[in-house]
């Protein structure tokens, strides 16, 4: 028993020492190679110093030149169902000319607005927490977007947009589908009957108590019921009132068929700068060329020995 218990230790003895070994001769090469790195540096800093400056140049002249990309941010609200023909129309058409590079769109997600839009996206949202599924977390291909009522779209564009001329025709085009224009046109017709209807409720509703609480009326002979039904009156009117104020809105937002709630104009995109970026391009490429020589003169070497 004592023997096994000897041999152990000497084992484990044997395993420290050569892992610290190792680890010392990692440690060497790492510090040799190091060391090797920056004297190629110091044997070829007037190349490197060179192709840096011409980098650098090169660079500042580059980005003079061209032009900066910049974003247009819009926030849309689809109406009369034209989600699904908005979300087909940007992913599947090519922006190869003009100053549009790129058109991106995703759900502004806002758990709030969809809880407060109705009753049925209440019970929803439960379904969705119920079942694991975050209404908050939108990915790409989960075809959610419906639920959503604001959507950002992205425009990448080539030089600033400074009159909104590119963002107002990019609206104008995709609210061009004729099928959407007519059922506007509907829709906008009943939203005006709702309008005129609560309108004329809540004029009605104000008659009402104006005539009870003209001098006319004694309060003695307004008995408890009496008193219940113009509670409910009050709130109804409050009722209507907010009903009315989401129409309007309504109405405001039905304007256009993609309906643009907000612009965000000429956002630069910050890409590095050509000055820093041509020089360490420049630098890498010669690091590379160095690298390739190296190897060649190594496998060459070999080669001979064999021979």
């Amino acid at each position: 028993m004592t023997t096994n218990s000897h041999q152990n230790s000497d084992s484990q003895e044997i395993d420290l020492s050569y892992l610290t070994k190792k680890s010392i001769h990692f440690i060497d090469h790492l510090g040799y190679s190091i060391y090797k790195f920056f004297r190629f540096l110091t044997r070829n800093i007037i190349i490197i110093s060179i192709l840096i400056i011409l980098g650098a140049i090169s660079g500042y002249f580059l980005d003079k030149i061209m032009e900066k990309t910049y974003k247009q941010e819009i926030i849309v609200i689809p109406n009369f169902g034209s989600l699904n023909y908005l979300y087909s129309e940007i992913e599947n058409k090519k922006f190869e000319e003009g100053p549009i590079s790129t058109v991106e769109i995703k759900p502004v997600v806002d758990i709030y607005q969809f809880i407060n839009d109705g009753n049925n996206n209440l019970e929803i949202a439960k379904y969705l927490s119920e079942n694991n599924i975050e209404l908050k977390n939108y990915e790409e291909g989960s075809n959610v977007e419906k639920l959503y009522k604001y959507h950002l779209i992205t425009l990448t564009t080539k030089g600033k947009d400074l009159d909104r001329k590119i963002v107002n025709d990019f609206i104008t085009n995709i609210n061009q589908e004729k099928y959407y224009i007519e059922r506007q046109k509907v829709e906008q017709k009943n939203i005006e009957k709702e309008i005129a209807e609560i309108d004329s409720s809540v004029t009605e509703v104000n008659r009402i108590l104006q005539k009870i609480s003209s001098p006319s009326v004694n309060s003695s002979d307004m008995n408890i019921e009496m008193y219940a039904d113009l509670n409910d009156l009050i709130t109804g009117k409050k009722i209507l009132i907010r009903d009315l104020g989401k129409l309007n809105l309504q109405k405001l937002e039905q304007t256009k068929v993609i309906y643009d709630a907000a612009i965000f104009p000429n956002i630069e995109v910050n890409k590095l700068p050509k000055t820093i970026l041509l020089p360490i391009i420049l630098f890498g490429i010669f690091l590379f060329v160095a690298l390739l020589k190296v190897l060649f003169i190594k496998y060459k070497t070999k080669e001979y020995q064999k021979a």
